[in-house]
């Protein structure tokens, strides 16, 4: 007969668990090679690892004048998704990244990765990027993501990059990347497209009477308690016509231009004009919104007050908007939404040119995503159609169909040659040899849909003082609707020219409220109307603390550490 075991089961059960603690013990530290600290450099401060790897000498010193570098290897952390490796794609002696062998080379892989991504999810590329990626060693791009504030990094361990800049409102990241960066976010499988982030110009190349804005003066309808926010090189707030109408300021630089030698800057001071051949923001924003108290060279809305954004950088030794931070500009107008009544944005800058408008949404996913969420907020998003003198294309961001864009006209009402036209576009307004405020004070003559923008953006701001709770669809019917219609002989388009009195009426006001019959809306009493803006300082980023989600982890430390103390 077998003899039974004289330990008590309770303590045969602790004796078996003991065992396999010890062994487990021994297999983990077994696994664990020795460190030497020398050897692997000491962490810095808050786990950070001092590693870095410098870009190729030759990708810095060809970078355009103040442009920044990144020189830092961003680094993810240990569960970050692989590195893709070329030498999966078919090349056996194809080295670990795309960041160390020939541009042409990469060039390729890319081009392969591009094709597979299209196939099997609708990927989307700027046309050309890789070409320029290839010229210049690397790119800026806007990279299209599931959630406004997601996690590219992960995707970007061991390749060059540089920080990225999240927007806050729509789901797209602007970054610069390397050949390596680039093919990782094209296999990314949440990542929906990726755009160039382009540069941009200026539009430039008696006019509120003839849009009859002299009428709507007349009739109390100014602007007042409306804001027009300009994205532009930024507006000279010491010129007499503008005095104290600045209500609030910002400036979105990727080059660092800013009036603080910074990328970012809000408040009072920060929408001043760059120094770098930046009279053109004075300029636009005379024609919406001048007030010239002893002369007739007043804007379509000379009561509005106005939001100053620069937007513009000093690239290659010419001012230039960036896609990213037109983008944050609009974001910006988005985030001020509640605290000013704002009617319009105006820009008045162009890029590439698009001949349909499904096609330039395609290309403008970011820009159409934000100037969608203005449109929803009853915020019309104004802008020159450009003055490269087509007659079947539209500058971009004008081209966006959620957009208005705007050509135009001659002192004689007749199209501009220089002025795009498209089927698509939106509206006319004169802007040929038109009177307009300048840097230092004074006016001086200037043309370009530049100038044509901001009469209709201006023409806003007074209808939507007459009409507060219209939408942008119904303003935009009505100027269409009421517009004198004039016809493009390089096209045989007919499109409306800005008439700001009959689209008041067109609205339900009659231009005369002594004889209108009983039916006709009145003017609003400006007792009733909302507050006026004010100069409220721009709103601070949103609060963010870092600590949201991490209460978990510190409570789990908490009970082990007690634990630990129990034992």
């Amino acid at each position: 007969m077998p003899r039974e075991s004289s330990m008590p089961v309770p303590n045969r059960i602790r004796v078996i668990l003991l065992g396999l603690f010890l062994t487990t013990l021994a297999v983990v530290s077994v696994g664990i090679p020795s460190v030497d600290p020398a050897s692997t450099g000491t962490p810095g401060p808050l786990g950070f690892d001092p590693d870095f790897a410098a870009l190729d000498p030759q990708a810095i010193s060809a970078a355009p004048s103040g442009q920044r570098v990144s020189t830092r290897l961003e680094t993810g952390s240990a569960a970050s998704p692989k590195t893709v490796q070329p030498g999966l794609r078919g090349s056996s002696d194809a080295p670990h990244s795309l960041d160390t062998v020939p541009l042409r080379t990469a060039a390729e892989t890319l081009e392969g990765a591009i094709r597979q991504a299209q196939a099997e999810r609708g990927f989307r590329i700027s046309p050309g990027l890789v070409d320029r990626l290839v010229e210049q060693g690397n790119i800026q791009v806007i990279v299209s993501q599931p959630t406004p504030q997601g996690h590219l990094e992960d995707r970007l361990v061991q390749t060059r990059h540089s920080p990225t800049q999240y927007f806050r409102y729509i789901p797209f990241a602007a970054l610069e990347v390397g050949p390596q960066a680039l093919l990782n976010l094209i296999d990314s499988a949440d990542v929906h497209g990726i755009e160039e982030d382009r540069t941009h110009r200026p539009s430039l190349a008696t006019s509120v009477a003839l849009v009859s804005g002299d009428i709507a003066h007349e009739e109390g309808f100014d602007g007042t308690n409306q804001a027009v926010a300009i994205l532009d090189t930024g507006i000279d707030s010491n010129h007499p016509a503008f005095a104290g109408r600045i209500i609030d300021e910002a400036c979105f630089s990727r080059l660092g231009h800013c009036p603080n030698g910074e990328s970012v800057q809000l408040g009072p001071g920060a929408g001043v004009p760059c120094d770098f051949n930046c009279a053109h923001g004075t300029l636009v924003a005379g024609a919406a919104l001048a007030l010239d108290s002893e002369g007739p060279h007043s804007g379509v809305a000379p009561d509005a007050g106005m939001i100053s954004i620069m937007v513009f950088s000093d690239y290659q030794g010419q001012a230039a908007a960036f896609m990213s931070d037109i983008i944050s500009g609009l974001e910006h107008v988005y985030a001020l939404r509640d605290f000013h009544n704002i009617a319009a944005v105006n820009l008045s800058l162009g890029g590439e040119s698009f001949s349909s408008e499904e096609s330039c949404d395609q290309s403008n996913a970011a820009r159409k995503a934000i100037i969608d969420l203005l449109r929803d907020e009853n915020i019309a998003a104004i802008v020159a159609s450009g003055n490269d003198g087509h007659s079947d294309r539209i500058s971009e961001p004008a081209c966006i169909s959620s957009a208005i864009a705007v050509g135009a006209t001659t002192k004689t009402d007749s199209v501009s040659g220089f002025s795009n036209a498209a089927s698509f576009l939106a509206l006319l307004a004169p802007g040929q040899q038109i009177r307009t405020t300048r840097i230092g004070g004074g006016f001086s003559l200037t043309s370009g849909t530049s100038i044509a923008a901001p009469h209709v953006a201006g023409a806003w701001a007074t209808i939507r003082e007459a009409h507060p709770d219209r939408s942008v669809s119904e303003i935009l019917f009505a100027l269409q609707s009421s517009g004198e219609p004039l016809i493009d002989s390089r096209n045989a388009l007919t499109f409306p020219r800005l008439d700001v009195a009959p689209a008041l009426k067109a609205l339900g006001y009659a231009e005369d409220p002594d004889t209108s019959s009983d039916e006709a809306e009145s003017p609003p009493d400006p007792e009733e109307t909302s507050p006026p803006p004010t100069a409220n300082p721009s709103p601070p980023p949103q609060d963010r603390c870092g600590l949201i989600g991490l209460e978990v982890l510190f409570a789990a430390w908490a009970v082990r550490f007690r634990r630990k103390k129990q034992i």
